[in-house]
C-alpha cells in the first residue's frame, strides 16, 4: 500500500470510530506530517484521497474538516421475538420480480457491481487470452475440486481474513448461489428447519423452497445484526438443524456483526449442535479496515461452512464462487459433481492470473472507494428527497441501502410506476418468506456514476410518496 494511502486509511478508521466527529477540524497538514513521520506531500494526498471519497471538506484559509453528512434516525430495533410459522409462501412475487429485473432500466434493484471500471480491464484481457488459450490447447484432466492455483489463491485471501485455509478446504462452484445450495444439500433433509436473518437475501429463500427446507425467521436490527436472543428461543423450542446468516456486510441491511456476537453464535452453534452457513460474499467490500473476521475464522469444531464468490467485487458473469469447509469435503464435492458437474476452467484461470499479477488486490481498493462515495451520494439524495419519516442506516460496506418509509406500499403499484420511469429497487417484501417488510425497499448504488443520481433518486422519493398516498386511501367501489 503506498504511504500516503496508509495515512489515509488511518484517518479514514478514526473518522468511522467517531474520534474525529462531523463537522471537526482535522490536524493541519504540518502536525499530520510530524506526527506521521512522513513528507507534507504525502499528508496532502492522503486528504486529497479522503477528500474524494467525500469524508472530509476543505476549507480556504481554514484546513480540513469532517464532512457533517446529518444522517435519518435509526429505525426502531428488531424486537426479540422469533416467528415459529413455518410455513412457506408461494414465491409468485419473487418470479415476478426477477422477469421485471430484466428488462431495461436504471438497475438500483439488482446486486449487480460496477464492472465498467478501468481495473476490471486485465480480467477481461485474461479472460479472452484464456479463452483462445484453452481453444487451442484443451485440457483433458482436471481437478473436480476446481483448479489448484485458484483455490490456492483463496486460502491465501481467507488468510486476510484470520482463516487458517489450504487449498484443500476449498471446492470451486459456480458462483455463491450454487456453494450454498450445496452447503444446504450437506446438512439438510427435506421438511428441515433452517433458522435465517430477517431480513435476508432473497436468494436464499428461492434455494430454501428448491432443497425443501423449511425457514424459520429470526429478526435482525440494522445495527447489531442477528438477534441472539430470538434465535436462543428458536433453537430451544425447534428442532432447527441449520441456521443461515450474512454476518458481514450483510445484505440487504448493511451490518457487519460485532466479534463478539459473532463468537457467542458460534458458542450457540455448538450447545445446540447445529451448523452455521455464513454467507461471506461481500466482506471484502467492507468500509472499514482491515476485513471484518468471519464466524469460520474462530471455528475449531468444525461447525460453519462459508460460501463466497467473485460476483460481487468482480462480476456474476464469471460464475465463478467457492465453499470453504474443514469437514466433509467428500459430501460436499460429491453434491457439487451430481450438481452441475465441473466449473468452467477459463474464468478460474483468468481470475487466478488476475489476482497473481497484483491487479485483483488494487480493483478492490478502488471499488470500496467508489462504493463509499456513491453511498455519500445516495443518502445525501435520500435526506433531501424522500418523505419525513424515512430511516435509514448506513451500511459499512457493499453497496445496498435499507431504506425504512414512513408506512406500508403496495408493491406492484410501486414498481408499475417505476418501470415507466426505468427505475427499479427491490421491494422489500422479498427479502422474507412471510412477505414482510412491506415499509422497506432497498436501492443498489454500484452504478450511480453512470445515471443522474440526483435525478433518479428524486424520481424514486416521488413515486414512493405517491405509493404511501395512495395506500392510506380507502379504496371506494359501487
Amino acid at each position: 500500500m503506498k504511504l500516503y494511502m496508509s495515512v489515509a486509511e488511518h484517518l479514514r478508521e478514526r473518522i468511522e470510530k467517531g474520534v474525529f466527529s462531523g463537522g471537526t477540524r482535522l490536524p493541519s497538514v504540518r502536525t499530520l506530517s510530524n506526527d506521521h513521520g512522513v513528507s507534507l506531500t504525502t499528508v496532502q494526498q492522503a486528504y486529497r484521497q479522503l477528500e474524494s471519497d467525500g469524508l472530509i471538506e476543505s476549507k480556504p484559509q481554514s484546513g480540513y474538516y469532517v464532512k457533517t453528512i446529518q444522517t435519518l434516525p435509526h429505525p426502531a430495533e428488531a424486537k426479540d421475538s422469533v416467528d415459529l410459522s413455518t410455513a412457506h409462501s408461494e414465491f409468485q412475487e419473487s418470479i415476478a420480480f426477477e422477469y421485471y429485473m430484466e428488462h431495461p432500466g436504471l438497475l438500483f434493484g439488482t446486486g449487480y457491481p460496477c464492472i465498467n471500471a478501468p481495473s476490471m480491464t486485465p480480467l477481461f484481457t485474461a479472460l479472452h487470452r484464456q479463452t483462445k488459450y484453452y481453444v487451442k490447447f484443451p485440457q483433458t484432466r482436471r481437478d473436480p475440486a476446481g483448479l489448484l492455483v485458484l483455490r490456492e489463491h483463496i486460502s491465501r485471501l481467507m488468510l486476510d481474513a484470520s482463516c487458517q485455509s489450504q487449498a484443500e478446504d476449498v471446492i470451486i462452484t459456480n458462483g455463491c448461489k450454487e456453494a450454498l445450495f450445496i452447503a444446504l444439500k450437506a446438512c439438510c433433509e427435506p421438511g428441515d428447519l433452517v433458522a435465517v436473518e430477517s431480513p435476508c437475501y432473497f436468494g436464499i429463500l428461492e434455494l430454501f423452497k428448491i432443497a425443501g427446507v423449511k425457514p424459520v425467521e429470526i429478526p435482525a436490527d440494522p445495527v447489531h445484526g442477528l438477534s441472539l436472543e430470538a434465535l436462543t428461543v428458536a433453537l430451544e423450542t425447534l428442532p432447527i438443524k441449520v441456521a443461515y446468516l450474512s454476518p458481514n456486510c450483510n445484505n440487504p441491511q448493511g451490518y457487519t456483526m460485532s466479534d463478539v456476537r459473532k463468537r457467542h453464535l458460534l458458542n450457540m452453534a455448538d450447545k445446540y449442535d447445529i451448523t452455521l452457513i455464513e454467507d461471506d460474499i461481500y466482506s471484502e467490500l467492507s468500509y472499514l479496515l482491515p476485513r471484518p473476521r468471519p464466524i469460520k475464522s474462530w471455528d475449531s469444531q468444525n461447525r460453519v461452512i462459508l460460501c463466497s464468490s467473485f460476483s460481487k467485487t468482480l462480476t456474476p458473469d464469471i460464475k465463478t464462487g467457492w465453499i470453504y469447509a474443514t469437514c466433509q469435503q467428500n459430501k460436499l464435492l460429491n453434491l457439487k459433481l451430481m450438481t452441475s458437474g465441473m466449473t468452467a476452467l477459463t474464468p478460474q484461470l483468468a481470475i487466478a492470473q488476475f489476482i497473481e499479477q497484483g491487479h485483483y488486490a488494487k480493483h478492490i481498493r478502488k471499488m470500496r472507494r467508489l462504493y463509499r462515495q456513491h453511498l455519500t451520494i445516495a443518502q445525501e439524495n435520500v435526506l433531501a428527497h424522500f418523505p419525513e419519516g424515512t430511516h435509514f442506516t448506513l451500511p459499512q460496506g457493499g453497496y445496498h441501502l435499507w431504506i425504512n418509509l414512513p408506512g406500508e406500499l403496495r408493491v406492484s403499484e410501486l414498481c408499475n410506476q417505476l418501470e415507466l420511469k426505468k427505475i427499479k429497487i427491490s421491494p422489500g417484501t422479498l427479502f422474507s418468506p412471510r412477505k414482510r417488510f412491506s415499509s422497506s425497499i432497498r436501492l443498489s448504488y454500484s452504478s450511480l456514476h453512470l445515471c443522474d443520481a440526483h435525478g433518479m433518486i428524486a424520481s424514486l422519493a416521488k413515486s414512493v410518496e405517491q405509493c404511501l398516498i395512495e395506500a392510506k386511501t380507502p379504496a371506494f367501489g359501487l
